[in-house]
């Protein structure tokens, strides 16, 4: 920054200089401060690629992905043959959900010759984002192919044995990558999470606690042996962990989230409940915390305590079918007959195969006393399933009996 600033200070306007300088507050994150120097040079340089390319570039870092095509796009009649430009403008393309389009160039740069293993790692990446591991692991093992040693690809494809359930593939590409590299952290958590996959608990934790030693403020080392823990049901040693990612990193929502999770399994409820009202709070947006309140106050069958929270995540996302179900139990336990009936009518036109809107129903109307409503919607029920022991034997009720003709 210092070097590039002294030289336009004795060549002002030079766009070398200009172009170091915009680069060395992109490195420092300063992308404002570099949007206004690059928005100067591409006035005065339209028709040149590179200035072009690091004002898209620059853009897209921002988040400006509908700014960052127009250049893209202006970049490909400037330079149409540019595979760095088409795979960078693919990347832009799919930040902005035109998936198949990005994949289309991902495709074509992949399949030329030589082949763009950048492109092909994009596509790997994209696979894995679909969760279509089998493609992603096609991808993977054409890139190891091409390049055996390369530790980028070794890493890649391990990560993708371990997802479609190969732990015993990815823990082999663990170690070839540490005998390649000698110490590689991200190998030795690939290991460790081979290990456990192929539960060899005690293998896997040597490695994380050695990991842990090694790098005691690594977030993803912590985070992993947190989450080792807990899936091990060591549980009050995986809050420890947490307790040191949130304390490191205290806007972080995930850690705050497991956390609390963790306090609420110890029995730690207030603790729990805390946390969730907090981050409900700081994230109005955000329907998980909401969603674990919710299910406090149901468990607890504080029903008012439900009825509040179910409607403050109505107004975060709209209820699928089982939100309705569960506004519907709510009312119903509130004495509220007429709007739960209204909330299961709401369930099954969601999901019209769901027989709990209808036993919902049938049972809100034998508490109403409503029999010949109780009656029909179990016979709705047999329709669906003859042999439905509850439908039958509520139809066998005294009170339903009398008028019940299973003919």
């Amino acid at each position: 920054l210092g070097l590039s600033s002294r030289a336009l200070h004795i060549l002002p306007g030079d766009r070398d200089a200009s172009m170091a300088l915009s680069q060395a507050f992109v490195g420092l994150g300063r992308h404002r401060e570099a949007e206004r120097i690059l928005s100067n040079l591409v006035a005065r340089y339209p028709d040149s690629p590179e200035v072009r390319y690091r004002m898209a570039d620059n853009l897209a870092l921002m988040g400006q992905l509908n700014s960052a095509i127009h250049h893209y796009d202006i970049l490909m009649r400037l330079a149409p043959d540019s595979g760095d430009f088409r795979r960078s403008r693919a990347g832009v393309l799919y930040g902005l959900g035109r998936v198949d389009e990005a994949i289309g160039e991902w495709k074509a740069l992949a399949d030329a010759d030589p082949p763009d293993l950048k492109a092909m790692i994009n596509l790997g990446w994209a696979a894995w984002h679909k969760r279509d591991f089998e493609n992603a692991f096609a991808y993977g093992s054409r890139l190891v192919a091409l390049q055996p040693n390369r530790t980028t690809y070794l890493r890649f494809l391990a990560n993708i044995q371990i997802e479609r359930g190969v732990p015993a593939a990815a823990l082999r590409l663990a170690q070839r990558i540490l005998d390649l590299a000698g110490t590689d952290k991200d190998a030795s958590l690939l290991k460790a999470k081979a290990l456990f996959h192929l539960q060899r608990d005690g293998e896997a934790m040597a490695v994380l606690r050695r990991l842990v030693q090694e790098h005691p403020k690594d977030r993803l080392i912590l985070f992993h042996m947190a989450d080792f823990l807990d899936q091990i049901d060591r549980k009050l040693e995986a809050l420890e962990f947490f307790d040191r990612l949130v304390g490191a990193y205290p806007q972080n929502a995930a850690y705050r989230k497991r956390r609390a999770r963790l306090h609420y399994e110890l029995g730690r409820y207030d603790e729990a409940l805390a946390e969730w009202k907090r981050l409900a709070k700081e994230r109005p947006y955000d329907a998980e915390p909401v969603e674990q309140l919710l299910e406090d106050a149901m468990a607890r069958q504080s029903w008012k305590d439900a009825f509040a929270w179910i409607r403050e995540l109505s107004g975060i996302r709209s209820l699928d079918a089982g939100g309705w179900l569960r506004l519907t139990s709510i009312l119903r336990e509130l004495g509220r007959y007429e709007e739960a009936l209204a909330a299961a009518d709401k369930a099954i036109a969601l999901d019209p195969n769901t027989l709990s809107g209808h036993y919902f129903k049938a049972e809100i109307y034998e508490k109403l006393e409503d029999w010949s409503s109780a009656r029909t919607i179990y016979e709705v029920v047999l329709t669906h399933t003859p042999n439905s022991m509850r439908a039958l034997a509520s139809t066998m009720h005294p009170s339903l009996k009398k008028n019940y003709d299973p003919a």
